[in-house]
């Protein structure tokens, strides 16, 4: 993980920091320049990065960050999204008056969010529509021997590609006693 600094003080700051311990300056992550930026409160909600690299940017800060403490992404003040890219990906949110599970809820989106940063960061040489199509290809590719056993043995094949292939390549988790 990259060290990040408080562009006020130049203090250490951390992934997860949301101020700086030193000078108590706002942080945000802004994945549109993979950094960790200081933030001047601005008009409204917005705030100013005080970043080099994205210095003068309006942001508001993710949704999930201003009601649950659960994020410290920032989001362009222009994007119509309340939620920031890495919020957007979650699909499922846990009964949060179930105790433990904010404190759980928070700590799978750090996870997650450390992962994006990753990937994010990763410089793949194919375009992203490319790398997809490889992708899509490989999870096919793993289909090609069962279904070639069941053309050779006369099996039906429509059904088996329903029922069994289609949930792997859909991302369908099989079940625990399904065999390939």
């Amino acid at each position: 993980m990259k060290v990040f600094h408080c562009q006020n003080c130049q203090q250490t700051v951390f992934f997860e920091n949301t101020n700086c311990n030193n000078c108590g300056h706002a942080l945000a992550f802004v994945p549109d320049t993979l950094e960790l930026a200081t933030l001047d409160p601005h008009e409204g909600d917005h705030w100013v990065s005080m970043s080099p690299r994205s210095k003068g940017q309006h942001y508001r800060l993710c949704a999930n960050y201003l009601q649950h403490q659960v994020c410290n992404w920032a989001v362009p003040a222009d994007d119509h999204e309340t939620l920031c890219v890495s919020c957007r990906l979650t699909r499922v949110l846990p009964n949060l008056d179930i105790d433990g599970n904010l404190e759980a809820w928070r700590k799978l989106e750090t996870a997650k969010r450390r992962l994006l940063y990753s990937l994010l960061g990763t410089r793949s040489p194919a375009p992203p529509a490319i790398a997809l199509l490889g992708l899509l290809g490989m999870l096919l590719g793993e289909q090609a021997v069962p279904l070639a056993k069941r053309v050779i043995h006369g099996q039906e094949v429509a059904l088996f590609w329903k029922t069994s292939c289609a949930e792997r390549v859909t991302g369908l988790p099989p079940a625990p006693d399904d065999q390939p």
